[in-house]
């Protein structure tokens, strides 16, 4: 059971789907842009969306890893 779910993961992360999927995610999340952002005429950082923006570009980082892990082969 567990290397035909593991087999179907790594053939889901090899997918164009997958790839669409990651670049819209980068596009709603907004990965692209700096943790720490002041709207205009504010002179504080918002401490939450600055974690908020780091924990969504960490988790599309660790998604765009998921297919390159070579180390992992099915069955182990």
């Amino acid at each position: 059971m567990f290397a035909r779910r593991w087999k179907a993961k790594r053939l889901l992360l090899r997918s164009e789907e997958w790839k669409v999927v990651l670049e819209w995610m980068k596009e709603f999340f907004q990965t692209d842009l700096p943790c720490f952002q002041k709207q205009d005429g504010e002179r504080l950082f918002d401490p939450l969306d600055a974690m908020r923006r780091d924990a969504h570009r960490e988790v599309v980082l660790w998604l765009e890893m998921l297919p390159k892990d070579k180390g992992r082969e099915e069955g182990e």
